[in-house]
């Protein structure tokens, strides 16, 4: 039996995410994954803002700019536009989707984004293994057993942790006994590029109550299809073989009532939008990210962002605990600061779904909310509830700056940037000359907090400022405030341990 820190079960961006964050914290995982080689199906086409961010704060921004600036024009071709959408209304302008302040999610295909992710996690010795298929899970006081299933027999592992990131349907939640309340959707739906015999007598788009056709222009006799109809009993989405050309004309047929002839299909898959959410994210040494932890709608594009910064939050702070330098109430932190953010996307996804309603009640209802569209305001306000940037983490201590508890983006901190100073992995106290007294302050913390002199901060609202390794402002001095050092000390304390003279006394 092989004995591990930390397994994470699922190799998808948010598996190998967390796998990066960890082995930049000098803990070792494992990842496993049950398939032999990586999903090629283009499930999702982009990371929002702040995943964005987060991956840039490690390194692989050159990577996502280059898939980015390729994709940028396909998506403008496919979709008529570049605007974001809300509820399939595009009118959403890119600039308002960061919180109208230049930040940008990347456009990359989810099997690019894995393997931008795998280079980056083997490069830092993480061990990816594939073709192991988890079979039981069992925890003890101390350690979690993983029974899994290969091409050459059974293997179990012996791990500290257990991090169960694989998908909606994962093993590790139903296993660990997770409560995964919520509401299952009524319909199916199917996903594909489709070339039909006749594009010109493709039909219209369309929505009433046999089902929904979405998709936007035709590419070299090619064009991305989404048809939703009802399945209240959900035989459809309990098929697994894949989906073939016969079973997508006759979704086609049935939804529209026109008999398609398709030459071919590709990229082809079946989704049930079930709306849950696992009541914690921890049961003991095993815990949940990304779809394993909530499920909801792809609407607005925000599942794949979700689940990214679910891995963000969680790897330093197991990170620091399997090192010794964090405790329980900083793991249970990841659940009381995500769980709620989780909660918001599965509720502004049901409202987009009831925006797709086919009734003519919700018709006069989307014309008036597309109207609303158009009010900058409204727009601002959307673009910040699909980026996720103005979420605020509760901080159990006073702090009175207007960004504490949000992530923050990134700015010159002299001849470099905030980023590059966290590709370490660190977190970070940076302090100008008319702060310096917070550098006394943190001296007891130095050997876990990197503490670091400026002249020039690229924040005018900042003379100080302790940033967590998930890019998250934990204190911040302003520039004409004397520096609040018993609220420093409270955060250097809750986030990254006693102080060495506490833990010598």
């Amino acid at each position: 039996m092989e004995a591990i820190d930390v397994l994470i079960v699922g190799a998808g961006p948010v598996g190998l995410t967390l796998a990066v964050e960890l082995e930049t914290a000098g803990v070792h995982a494992v990842v496993l994954d049950r398939l032999a080689v990586p999903d090629a199906v283009p499930k999702a086409r982009g990371v929002g803002v702040l995943g964005s961010e987060a991956l840039r704060r490690r390194g692989m921004g050159a990577a996502l700019q280059r898939w980015d600036s390729a994709l940028r024009r396909e998506f403008r071709r496919e979709m008529g536009s570049d605007r974001g959408q809300f509820a399939w209304i595009h009118k959403l302008d890119t600039t308002v989707l960061g919180g109208g302040d230049g930040r940008t999610g990347a456009l990359i295909w989810q099997p690019d984004l894995e393997l931008v992710l795998a280079e980056a996690a083997l490069g830092l010795g993480c061990d990816v293994r594939r073709g192991q298929r988890v079979t039981q899970i069992r925890q003890d006081g101390g350690r979690v057993h993983v029974a899994v299933e290969t091409d050459a027999g059974e293997v179990r592992y012996a791990a500290s942790y257990v991090v169960g990131c694989d998908g909606g349907r994962s093993v590790v939640r139903k296993s660990a006994g997770f409560e995964f309340p919520g509401v299952d959707a009524t319909t199916l739906t199917r996903v594909a590029r489709v070339r039909p015999v006749d594009p010109e007598a493709f039909p219209a788009r369309i929505r009433t109550a046999r089902g929904t056709l979405q998709y936007r222009e035709f590419r070299d006799g090619w064009v991305r299809v989404r048809v939703s109809e009802p399945d209240p009993d959900g035989i459809g989405a309990r098929e697994t073989a894949p989906v073939t050309v016969g079973e997508f004309q006759d979704s086609l047929e049935r939804v529209t009532g026109v008999d398609v002839r398709l030459d071919e299909i590709a990229e082809a898959r079946r989704m049930r939008v079930t709306s849950r959410q696992a009541a914690t994210y921890r049961l003991g040494r095993i815990l949940l990210a990304g779809d394993a932890a909530h499920v909801h709608s792809p609407a607005g594009g925000q599942g794949l962002n979700l689940g990214i910064m679910d891995a963000v939050n969680l790897g330093w702070k197991l990170a620091a605990v399997v090192a010794g330098d964090g405790d329980d109430e900083l793991l249970n932190s990841y659940t009381r600061e995500r769980h709620p953010v989780g909660a918001r996307v599965i509720a502004n996804t049901l409202a987009q779904a009831a925006l797709l309603e086919p009734t003519p009640e919700v018709n006069a209802l989307r014309e008036i909310f597309s109207d609303l569209m158009d009010i900058p305001d409204v727009q601002a306000h959307l673009g910040r509830l699909l980026s996720g940037v103005d979420e605020r983490y509760p901080l159990p201590y006073v702090g009175e700056h207007r960004s504490l508890g949000m992530h923050l983006p990134d700015f010159v901190v002299d001849d470099t940037t905030l980023y590059m100073l966290m590709s370490g992995g660190r977190p970070l106290l940076l302090y100008t000359p008319f702060a310096a007294e917070a550098a006394a302050a943190a001296a007891d913390w130095d050997d876990r907090v990197h503490v670091v002199p400026v002249h020039l901060l690229g924040r005018l609202d900042l003379s100080a400022a302790l940033i967590r390794p998930d890019g998250v402002l934990a204190w911040a001095a302003g520039v004409s405030d004397e520096p609040a050092l018993d609220s420093l000390t409270d955060a250097l304390s809750t986030w990254f341990g006693p102080s060495r003279s506490a833990v010598a006394r």
